[in-house]
């Protein structure tokens, strides 16, 4: 074939390191550069008047040493004469685009079999890989929304069976409380009773919620009550005080109550993990008009979200906790709370975004379209 092509006029090697897709850099034994294509000598990616050999090119590509030493390792691997599986590279590209390759090393042989040189491989599936997470996103979205609909049907369940023998008990106590008016036991167990009817209520409140499909006119005001009555029966918020600041007039939304209400609850979550371990942790829920919206913000006083990753929050799967819940009830997540309320309020016609402040705490604000008054 050799002897063809030179008979041909022309280089059946350069042919294919010309028009095979990706970036191609080969490399002699001792890693300086012998070949580079021309799809590599036209990326962004590389600063190519600065790479002039293995070592420098894997630390562009690499953004960690662990990284770089396993592309270290691939070389050193291709030099013995062995192609290793590749691996997945997120790169920042000098025009501020981020790029994802596939990488590959592979030897190239001589006529006598022996190693004489490295090719370096990357194929960019920076489309295929947010198509993947895309699809992962949307996978996610339907299991979290599968088990809401579980959940919403378990608590109103939960919450009949809770009102049957709860109105009996009431009763019962309601007549001794008639016949012992000064007894301070009986009275506190009146209150008691109460405390458990409004959670049961607000069980089945969420439930209907969860299982609602559609917009409708809500009232933030009611809502945020009836979910602060779940909030403040769970041991996560014992730590922490809750205070809300209500505009005047009713604050009427068209939107999807289930999808507003586990929005609160996921701000909420958030708000008190931003606060876990002060003495004076205080979480604010708002809401105030702002034209033709109005605007729920949940806020927290905590040491504020720090700049490098703040581009990062909304995005699936990302998140600075445990991801394991914890014994203590300390912070933990799977990075989908923020990104799944994103999604939950833009089909409510609905948006979300947030503040903050180093060291003087973040709030995240949530706009509602106002209802119509002839809807």
């Amino acid at each position: 074939m050799g002897d063809n092509s030179s008979e041909a006029g022309w280089d059946l090697t350069a042919t294919i390191l010309r028009f095979l897709p990706g970036d191609v850099v080969i490399f002699d034994r001792g890693g300086g550069i012998l070949h580079r294509n021309n799809i590599f000598l036209n990326n962004p990616c590389f600063a190519r008047d600065k790479i002039a050999d293995i070592h420098k090119l894997n630390r562009r590509l690499a953004r960690s040493e662990a990284v770089r030493q396993k592309l270290e390792e691939m070389f050193q691997e291709a030099l013995g004469g062995k192609t290793t599986a590749p691996i997945n590279l997120e790169i920042a590209c000098t025009d501020g685009q981020n790029e994802v390759v596939e990488v590959y090393m592979m030897p190239i042989v001589d006529s006598d079999g022996a190693v004489a040189a490295v090719m370096l491989h990357t194929i960019d599936i920076t489309g295929r890989e947010a198509l993947r997470r895309e699809h992962q996103e949307m996978e996610m979205e339907y299991l979290v929304a599968s088990r809401m609909a579980i959940l919403g049907e378990l608590a109103r369940g939960i919450a009949h069976n809770i009102n049957n023998p709860l109105a009996g008990l009431f009763g019962y106590l309601e007549l001794l409380g008639e016949e012992y008016p000064d007894n301070e036991h009986i009275a506190k167990a009146i209150k008691q009773c109460q405390r458990i009817g409004d959670i049961a209520r607000n069980l089945s409140y969420h439930g209907r919620n969860t299982e609602q499909t559609g917009s409708a006119k809500i009232n933030l005001h009611e809502l945020i009550d009836e979910t602060l009555l779940l909030v403040n029966a769970s041991k996560l918020y014992d730590k922490v005080n809750i205070v809300t600041e209500k505009m005047e007039d009713p604050a009427i939304v068209t939107a999807n109550a289930g999808d507003v209400t586990q929005v609160l609850l996921n701000l909420l979550r958030n708000a008190r993990d931003a606060v876990w371990g002060m003495d004076n942790g205080i979480l604010t829920i708002r809401t105030a008009p702002a034209g033709d919206e109005i605007v729920l913000s949940v806020s927290d006083n905590g040491e504020g979200i720090p700049e490098s990753i703040r581009d990062h929050i909304f995005e699936p799967f990302f998140s600075t906790k445990e991801r394991i819940p914890t014994q203590d009830l300390s912070p933990s997540g799977n990075g989908l709370g923020l990104s799944t309320s994103r999604q939950r309020l833009m089909q409510s016609d609905g948006r979300i975004d947030f503040v903050t402040k180093m060291n003087a705490g973040t709030t995240f604000r949530v706009y509602l379209p106002r209802a119509r008054a002839d809807t």
